[in-house]
């Protein structure tokens, strides 16, 4: 039963006009035809019916009914009141609007127990499905029959399309509910990957550590080299002043050759003295004497001329002090280590490789390390013993040094002198250029005290200094640093330091992972176990399955959208693919149109091909749609129309069916009540123009 009710106060210009029913009947069958003349309200109820179905919001109702029904809304020129009432089965559809709003308010009522539900636009497009046509021009719109195809495919694919969400969510949620094999599963992992950032911490610690000894080694050696030479310039230049100081003599050759042969000695003796002043340091001999040492170190190259007899007795007295220390015991100690480390070199070779000792227990690996800690506790021992051998050597070379100059060259000076008349040298060196080296070599001290301090080296401490120098003897490789240039160092720092940080951001990003899954894991902890446990291949199984249908949807929408839109043209070379497609799709708009009159007969259609507009009966009777009278081919297309339905119930609306006889609609008729008959249709309304109202159910006028 249709129960119905309007009021449209409409501004015409001139005047408002009010709209209410006349003449239609308010109360009318649920399967009802509707005869009457224009103005009679016929559009009025339909527009009306398909504006409590949303009709102005659906995308597959004609153009031009959509534009009518949305215009009822329109409150630029009138205000709209109506009440809808539709009872299908147990259920009845309220439907109002007041004119003071702009809501239309829509309830389901259940009869069986009075229960009201509010209905949303989203729950009537979910629950209603509206047809509303005008059978115009139907030999042009049969293909709008694949259209109706082309909806029931895309509301399958949001269908599929959110199946595939929710079972990623069921996966998701497996996924992250307690496993117990998953909770040992992290476990291991956690456990793994903290074995191998442990591994990695220690790497990078004792490269830490190892960088450590060569950055203090490289920049502590280089400012002593530079202040060495700094302090040789300095001399240079006070040699120079106190040479030009006296007075001028005329040029000798002798005299330069005396001089060059000079600077040869200064530079031995200075270099001996730096290398064994360092060495006392280290043994930790008596820093008195240490300090005579630098003081003669420090004594400018013309009164290295005049060599004190102090300085011989300094030299001696330390070689008998360093004579009288007992060395058999690090002589031991040496050769221990020297075949230790000829062993270690060959292990490393092998120190990756999963071996067992023949006849033992244990891995070279384990040996190595073994061997390492034995060198390492006797290193110091040999280290000091091998610091007195060193020191007893440049004392030897210190004293035939100091010898030469005393009993040789002094002489020649004297004798020089004595030609000369004169107390002074001469000499040529560029003050100037000797100035612009010290300030280069000062900013340099600058630049590697900076870095000494960086490291942590105190450059007033000697014994701080000597321990920088000679700690780079306790790491495997010295020998590459040692004998490297400055530079050479320099740019070994910079390497070990972009290998470090990377290990560190490696040792990061593992601490991190380690922490997120150890987080992970105690959640997990936390959880209960889920329904579907043990389920997740399945569930990703049925994900694939979904996803190779949604694939085939959208590639058949694709297709369809081909067959609606291109010229016939476009259409004959196709491939097997779309071509096989295009044959099930005639073959289903064939069934779905069943049986349509065509002249006299009535024949039940097998395909229609849209491709070549035509009709193929179960006999193979082809009928071309140009054939087809418009009356049939209007039958046809309302046919189809009912045809490709869905689960929703069903609102069904035509108007103008002017051209169609009894003949012709009682294939439409039928098809209509067989719909009732199963619960399928809730209303259907078809209207057509009259002279006269004329107001009969589906079942009387046929």
């Amino acid at each position: 039963m249709i129960e119905y009710n309007y009021l449209i106060d409409r501004n015409e210009g001139n005047e408002w006009v009010r709209y209410t029913p006349k003449g239609i009947p308010q109360k009318l069958p649920p399967l009802v035809y509707i005869e009457g003349p224009n103005s009679s309200g016929k559009s009025t109820l339909l527009n009306l019916i398909a504006l409590s179905f949303n009709g102005h919001k659906r995308n597959d109702i004609n153009p031009n009914l959509r534009k009518k029904v949305e215009a009822l809304l329109d409150t630029t020129y009138q205000n709209l009141d109506f009440n809808l009432e539709i009872a299908y089965g147990q259920s009845k559809l309220k439907i109002s609007k007041s004119n003071n709003s702009d809501k239309i308010i829509r309830e389901l009522v259940d009869d069986t127990n009075q229960k009201r539900l509010l209905m949303t636009t989203d729950l009537m497009e979910e629950k209603y499905n509206l047809i509303y046509d005008i059978p115009e021009n139907p030999i042009t719109r049969l293909n709008d029959m694949s259209k109706n195809l082309h909806l029931a495919q895309t509301k399958q694919l949001e269908k599929i399309t959110h199946y595939i969400e929710q079972y990623r969510d069921i996966l998701n949620d497996v996924k992250n509910s307690r496993d117990e094999n998953r909770v040992n599963s992290l476990q291991i992992e956690i456990r793994n990957q903290k074995t191998i950032y442990d591994e990695l911490q220690a790497e990078i610690d004792k490269e830490r550590e190892v960088l450590e000894i060569v950055q203090k080694y490289a920049y502590t050696r280089a400012y002593r080299k530079t202040t060495l030479e700094l302090q040789e310039v300095e001399e240079k230049i006070a040699d120079e002043k106190w040479f030009e100081n006296k007075s001028k003599i005329k040029r000798n050759k002798d005299l330069d050759k005396l001089l060059s042969e000079f600077d040869k000695f200064k530079i031995s003796v200075k270099s001996d003295l730096n290398n064994l002043i360092s060495n006392l340091g280290l043994i930790k001999y008596d820093k008195k004497k240490i300090n005579e040492f630098s003081k003669f170190q420090k004594e400018p190259v013309y009164k290295l001329t005049f060599i004190q007899k102090k300085y011989y007795n300094l030299i001696d007295s330390t070689l008998d002090d360093l004579k009288k220390i007992d060395r058999t015991q690090a002589q031991k100690a040496y050769s221990k280590i020297s075949a230790y480390n000829e062993l270690i070199n060959v292990l490393e070779k092998y120190k990756n490789d999963d071996l067992e000792l023949p006849g033992e227990k244990g891995k070279f690996y384990d040996l190595l390390i073994t061997l390492k800690t034995e060198v390492y506790k006797d290193y110091e021992l040999t280290t000091s013993f091998q610091a007195i051998d060193d020191s007893i050597d440049l004392l030897k070379s210190l004293r035939d040094s100091v010898k030469h100059i005393d009993t040789q060259l002094v002489p020649k000076y004297q004798k020089i002198k004595s030609n000369d008349n004169d107390d002074g040298f001469s000499n040529n060196i560029d003050v100037e250029k000797l100035e612009e080296r010290k300030k280069y070599l000062k900013n340099l001290q600058s630049e590697y005290s900076n870095y000494c301090t960086l490291y942590n080296v105190n450059l007033i401490d000697d014994d701080n200094i000597h321990s920088a120098i000679q700690n780079i003897k306790n790491i495997q490789g010295n020998e590459v640093y040692r004998n490297n240039k400055d530079d050479d160092n320099f740019k070994l720092i910079e390497s070990m330091e972009i290998m470090l940080n990377k290990k560190i951001m490696k040792a990061n990003m593992i601490d991190g992972m380690i922490s997120r899954e150890v987080e992970n894991l105690e959640k997990i902890k936390k959880m209960s176990p889920h329904g579907l446990h043990g389920k997740s291949v399945q569930i990703e199984e049925v994900i694939k399955r979904l996803q190779k249908s949604q694939t085939q949807l959208k590639k058949y929408n694709e297709y369809l959208d081909s067959l609606i839109h291109h010229a016939e043209s476009e259409l004959k070379n196709i491939d097997p693919d779309k071509k096989s497609y295009f044959e099930k799709v005639s073959i289903y708009l064939g069934k779905h149109l069943g049986i349509v009159r065509h002249v006299d007969q009535n024949y039940r259609v097998e395909k229609v091909d849209l491709i070549t507009k035509q009709l193929i009966t179960e006999g193979h009777k082809v009928i071309r749609f140009n054939d087809m009278g418009t009356g049939q081919s209007q039958a046809a297309y309302l046919l189809s129309k009912l045809s490709s339905i869905d689960e929703r119930k069903v609102v069904v609306l035509f108007d103008e069916i002017a051209m169609m006889d009894k003949v012709s609609l009682k294939p439409v008729f039928d098809k209509l009540h067989e719909l009732y008959e199963k619960k399928i249709l809730v209303c259907a309304v078809v209207v057509q123009k009259s002279d006269v109202i004329n107001v009969k159910s589906l079942g009387e006028f046929l």
